[in-house]
């Protein structure tokens, strides 16, 4: 429960099965809060391969892009909306099968987008407070249940460039990040 006595007023999901949303970095961990989460295929090391593309923050808000929380079970599958660089309708995922391209370390895995529904992981979104969320993996595929959505700029390859980060799942909770999802109710990427 919040500060409001309702457990409800900073949970953007509420009651809802599917949410659009924009979805941004709640935290200023490396300087990057409020960097958007998105996904290009502009540079070479943006393709995982031909049906996968990593997934990034960037600092610009015309690289903003709005994605679809959709209810599946308890959990929520998440889904990009619109098709700034032809990925609209992939859904959000992080697998380790190729080694250099997925895995960023031992402790954490490289996010990218899928356009295989099937390919596509479920996620829990806990409100923590603030209207921050923290976004973790639900399902046990790669053996990376319960990581947590972050976005570093430890490593050489976390840089995309100096206006975008690549985005993973941490083992370590604490090492992820926290994430603010701005409703888009009037959104007319359908």
């Amino acid at each position: 429960m919040n500060s409001t006595g309702n457990p409800h007023h900073d949970n953007v999901f509420g009651h809802h099965k599917e949410v659009k949303a924009i979805v941004s970095l709640g935290t200023k961990d490396f300087g990057q809060k409020g960097w958007k989460l998105t996904a290009h295929r502009y540079y070479d090391k943006d393709k995982r391969d031909e049906f996968s593309t990593k997934v990034c923050i960037h600092k610009e808000k015309k690289e903003c892009q709005v994605w679809k929380f959709q209810k599946e079970g308890s959990h929520w599958r998440i889904q990009l909306l619109d098709d700034a660089y032809h990925e609209k309708g992939s859904y959000l995922t992080a697998h380790r099968y190729y080694d250099q391209k997925d895995k960023r370390d031992d402790s954490s895995t490289f996010v990218f987008l899928h356009k295989e529904k099937k390919e596509g992981q479920l996620f829990d979104i806990h409100p923590a407070g603030n209207g921050l969320y923290r976004i973790t993996l639900a399902t046990d595929d790669y053996g990376q249940r319960g990581w947590a959505l972050t976005a570093h700029r430890y490593y050489e390859n976390d840089k995309r460039d100096d206006t975008s980060t690549f985005v993973c799942l941490h083992r370590e909770q604490k090492e992820g990040q926290l994430w603010n999802i701005q409703r888009q109710d009037n959104c007319n990427i359908f």
